[in-house]
């Protein structure tokens, strides 16, 4: 119980402290000592609440010994870290006479990853960090020490018509020692059945139980031409661009085709829909309406449901704007899958778009750990610790960015920003010739060439913006006139990105280029009428 005599400040850290989810409480002793000082006003203290405010301290310092050494999350516990297994899943070699028969065995491997990953007493990288090593002729211990896991899995795929042959085999990284491997014969009709087989004989040779980790799988047979269509839709969506989403989609849809109740299609129908919405390939009210619809109905089918509501908390975050609902979504969906990443990464930015921004660092520090060579969550982390206002650390996730990925885009943009927050507007505008995203750029130098008084190229910059972007970057545009201290133009054009249910509104709990409009009385009703907090 905290007593009421307590100062308001000290109750707040004090109940941040001892919060009942280890996110939402402060995740270093830095961190708490932070939270304290922003108490301290420099003001004189009254002495009338002295006692009740050194026994605050004391509480909160007994509330430290139970955060470090009690309630702290188990990726802090040695004795757990102990007990959970590393692994990772390298892309099975495609043994089969035809070469386009690759999408079978990447497919094959991802499904593999998946359902091991549901398993609490392991921990599986990703496949983005395990699919950097497709191809590559790295040793064992060198790919070990890059995805900071002791186990590796690989193996072949042979497949002839319905028929399959997959080959396994467990190593230990530390010794090269292989600990178990495996011939398994099999069609595509029971091919859920061999996966089942070689996750029961990889959780035996680990030592690890894998008992009520299918609770959330899809179980459910299918035609074997369905899944094969499935697994073409997943190889094709993994490109990322225009053409092979579209590709993806004919996949999908052929797969539902032939079986209209196959879920983990359908999910993946949804999530070309809402990349194709976020990328401007179609309008955002098409691609969020076709979403929902297959969301829906994997949700009414009660298969899959981990995913379906973190898809659904996706749509309700960034396209309904309905924060609450999608926190209880996540929730859902980390109750059934605590170990997968993406539903983090939802999390995580879901966080942020409410200011936790304490939260979304600590779920992307663990999505880290779990992949670890994933340029885009390097990226993400660096944006929280921006919006956070923790530049140092924010500027070496965006150079770690850019060591993994050279050319990825919008990073040279947050650096420009970081420099021109700290009074760098050179180093700012030569990391804008470096940006690879036109409208980003376009958008930097509108704001950069004001911060250094030359306002007939900023103004030239703006123009270009709105007559050429203004459709996809109308938030954009409202912070570069909020910038230029432009009120009513800024107000304006954030009507305009409400309108057009603009994204980057998600962000701007953490927008540093809004500060010149947050006292005006317009900035309180635009927040409460996007349901963040004020």
């Amino acid at each position: 119980v905290i007593p009421d005599q307590l100062d308001a400040h000290l109750k707040q850290v004090l109940r941040k402290a001892l919060a009942k989810n280890p996110v939402d409480r402060y995740q270093s002793a830095g961190e708490l000592a932070a939270g304290l000082r922003t108490g301290n006003k420099g003001g004189r203290i009254n002495r009338s609440k002295l006692p009740w405010m050194v026994a605050g301290a004391m509480v909160i310092l007994i509330a430290v010994v139970f955060l470090f050494y009690i309630f702290l999350p188990s990726s802090n516990n040695v004795e757990d870290k102990e007990q959970v297994k590393t692994i990772a899943v390298l892309p099975f070699v495609n043994m089969s006479s035809d070469p386009e028969q690759e999408y079978f065995s990447d497919g094959l491997t991802e499904e593999l990853l998946n359902y091991l990953a549901k398993n609490p007493g392991l921990r599986v990288t990703s496949r983005s960090s395990a699919f950097t090593f497709k191809g590559t002729k790295e040793d064992i211990k060198t790919i070990g020490k890059k995805l900071n896991v002791n186990h590796i899995l690989e193996g072949s795929v042979r497949k002839s018509g319905d028929a399959v042959r997959v080959t396994v085999q467990l190593i230990d990284v530390q010794t090269d020692a292989h600990l178990w491997s495996d011939t398994y014969d099999g069609t595509l009709k029971n091919i859920f059945s061999v996966q089942d087989s070689i996750s029961g004989e990889v959780a035996q040779a680990l030592k690890i139980t894998l008992g009520g980790v299918g609770s959330d799988r899809h179980q459910k047979e299918t035609h074997p031409e369905a899944y094969n269509s499935y697994l073409l839709g997943k190889y094709f969506f993994n490109f990322f661009d225009k053409e092979n989403i579209e590709k993806a989609i004919r996949y999908y849809q052929k797969a539902l085709s032939i079986d209209p109740g196959y879920s983990p299609a359908r999910l993946g129908l949804a999530n070309c829909y809402m990349y194709q919405a976020d990328r401007s390939y179609i309008p955002v009210d098409e691609g969020y309406r076709k979403a929902r619809m297959e969301v829906e109905r994997v949700l009414e089918s009660g298969e899959n449901l981990s995913m379906a509501y973190s898809r659904m908390a996706t749509i309700k975050h960034s396209y309904d704007w309905d924060f609450e609902e999608a926190k209880e979504l996540y929730e859902k969906a980390f109750a059934l899958d605590p170990n997968n990443v993406g539903i983090m990464r939802g999390s995580a930015s879901l966080s942020a778009t409410l200011g936790e921004f304490s939260k979304s660092i600590s779920l992307m520090e663990k999505t880290n750990t779990i992949d670890p060579i994933r340029t885009s969550s390097y990226y993400n982390l660096g944006f929280y610790y921006y919006c956070a206002g923790r530049f140092n650390e924010s500027e070496s996730l965006f150079r770690k960015t850019l060591e993994l990925n050279s050319a990825f885009p919008v990073v040279h943009a947050f650096l420009s920003r970081i420099y021109l927050l700290k009074d760098k507007s050179d180093s700012a505008l030569a990391e804008l010739t470096m940006e690879k995203d036109l409208s980003w750029q376009i958008t930097g130098f509108a704001i950069v060439h004001h911060k250094l008084k030359n306002m007939k190229q900023s103004d030239e910059y703006l123009n270009k913006l709105i007559s050429e972007y203004s459709e996809g970057s109308a938030f954009q545009i409202a912070e570069v006139y909020s910038y230029r201290n432009e009120i009513d133009k800024a107000f304006e054009w954030l009507e305009q990105a409400y309108k057009k249910r603009d994204g980057g509104l998600t962000n701007m709990k953490g927008d540093h280029l809004l500060r010149n409009i947050e006292n005006d009385p317009r900035y309180v009703a635009f927040i409460k009428k996007m349901k963040l907090p004020l």
